[in-house]
């Protein structure tokens, strides 16, 4: 703004004010929209920013007719690491599980914070094989990286399917498969995969 009117006219005081205004409000309106949907704590999407992105992909998978997959992940027994060694520490291991969380996904899927110590996953254009290799790759990451001297496994389910008609229906009926999926490995003893067919 500032730049603009200093190649085609005069520069006043004022004009400089309200260019630096513009530029303050457009930081904060930037910052806004990123508080808005990411995760303070583990910097992945927050829940709303998640299902923006998500549904955005579920239209994109109608069109394309592609597959797409959901993993619902859970921190096993994570109520244990606050309750033996503080909230502090659980918040490193909540980070430390989100950047692996990434460390295992393409450029194309989508990462959220569920809620508590619960992450989603949004696999675009993937077949269950790839999906079910990509979920045993980020369980073996938490596996065998270890938060100081905290080792912390998680369960994870997984389901997958086109979506036909109904985008966001289709969206979260595949939350829930994989949330039912997610049950499933916790009850089979957790630290596992488990794929809902």
């Amino acid at each position: 703004f500032i730049n603009t009117f200093a190649q085609y006219g005069e520069v006043t005081p004022e004009l400089e004010l309200l260019g630096e205004t513009l530029k303050r409000l457009w930081r904060e309106n930037r910052s806004l929209a990123l508080q808005a949907t990411r995760d303070d704590l583990t910097g992945l999407l927050n829940r709303r920013g998640f299902f923006a992105m998500a549904e955005l992909l579920a239209f994109l998978a109608q069109r394309n007719a592609s597959t797409m997959g959901v993993m619902m992940i859970d921190l096993d027994h994570f109520k244990s690491v606050n309750d033996w060694f503080g909230h502090e520490e659980g918040d490193a291991v909540l980070k430390a599980t989100a950047r692996l969380i990434n460390d295992g996904l393409r450029a194309s899927d989508v990462a959220g914070r569920y809620g508590g110590e619960e992450f989603i996953i949004l696999l675009s254009s993937i077949d269950q094989e790839r999906t079910v290799q990509i979920a045993e790759k980020i369980r073996q990451l938490v596996l065998t990286n270890t938060v100081g001297k905290i080792n912390v496994t998680i369960s994870i389910g997984v389901a997958e399917g086109k979506i036909h008609s109904k985008p966001r229906e289709e969206l979260h009926k595949l939350i829930k498969r994989a949330d039912s999926a997610l049950y499933q490995a916790k009850d089979s003893g957790r630290n596992t995969v488990v794929v809902l067919k």
